[in-house]
């Protein structure tokens, strides 16, 4: 009996221990989270200084080759598309 008794407790001591390790990384989750928020925050702030200038670029000219080979001078602009559809391929 004494011996069952030892188990149980030394399973709340685990337990409590567990539980205090949970509560600690709870905590510094937490402070983590609330740090990258006022971070973010302070970069929102900014957005409105690193946007780019209303006035677009000037068309760059585009020489592209037909199937058969021949060349065909074509006067489409050049756009550059954002990284994130470049990325999945749009």
């Amino acid at each position: 009996m004494d011996d069952l008794l030892d188990a149980k407790e030394e399973a709340l001591r685990d337990l409590r221990d567990q539980l205090e390790y949970m509560r600690r990384e709870s905590e510094r989750k937490d402070a983590i989270i609330m740090q990258m928020a006022q971070a973010n925050a302070s970069l929102t702030q900014r957005i409105p200084e690193l946007e780019a200038p209303p006035e677009p670029r000037d068309a760059v000219t585009v020489s592209e080759t037909s199937g058969n080979g021949t060349r065909e001078d074509t006067q489409e602009p050049l756009q550059r598309r954002s990284w994130l559809l470049r990325w999945f391929g749009f």
